[in-house]
């Protein structure tokens, strides 16, 4: 009996009306199939794990570059609307993992002030050297976006909360201390910005930067 006719690359059986038709041919035929079937699955596996590899890699790198970079933000709050009062809630900051946490308002009003309260505390419960105020600081406005840029230094792992502002707008005022006594870290909860009358702008934003321990 005459050899079956095969394809050129993987010698699969091509019959002719003439050819006799046996079991072997086809089992043959069915476990070269299988053969380089399992072969491509096999490859195609293991170009996947290798590709998991790799991005468990590329994830394990930029976690451990995040972690070695001390300066994180924590929070950019956006102000689109006018109001006497904007509320940053800080509830979710676990302050004791920072050195140091920077608070950027970048705000404006047409009056002179905005000033920044804690868990909206209004009364004189804060102190600054020689004094006690109703704020724990005080950011010069006069009407134009940025021109109150400050840099308010809050070190709230200390107990209790205390901060240095730096006015970068106006820097004929020096850096000041202040501290409100009631609120321990823990208990911080919003941050209040407050004009000093009319309203605060509807452009700007607030940002929190933290210094990681």
């Amino acid at each position: 009996m005459k050899n079956l006719q095969q394809t050129s690359q993987f010698h699969l059986n091509q019959w002719e009306l003439t050819d006799r038709i046996r079991m072997e041919d086809f089992n043959g035929d069915n476990q070269k199939l299988e053969t380089a079937l399992a072969s491509l699955a096999a490859a195609d596996a293991a170009e996947q794990q290798a590709r998991t590899a790799q991005d468990a890699a590329i994830r394990r790198e930029a976690a451990a570059a995040a972690e070695a970079v001390p300066l994180v933000k924590l929070l950019e709050v956006p102000v689109t609307q006018e109001a006497a009062q904007v509320d940053v809630d800080v509830s979710q900051i676990d302050f004791t993992q920072y050195t140091e946490v920077w608070i950027v308002p970048i705000l404006s009003t047409a009056y002179h002030y905005i000033y920044l309260r804690c868990n909206n505390i209004a009364s004189d419960s804060y102190f600054h050297p020689g004094s006690h105020q109703n704020y724990l600081c005080r950011l010069e406005a006069n009407g134009r976006l940025g021109q109150s840029k400050a840099k308010i230094r809050l070190a709230a792992y200390l107990s209790p909360v205390a901060c240095i502002c730096e006015n970068i707008y106006d820097t004929s005022n020096p850096p000041y201390y202040s501290t409100i006594p009631s609120i321990a870290p823990k208990d911080l909860k919003t941050l209040n910005f407050v004009a000093d009358a009319g309203t605060i702008n509807g452009e700007g934003k607030i940002i929190l930067w933290g210094w990681k321990l």
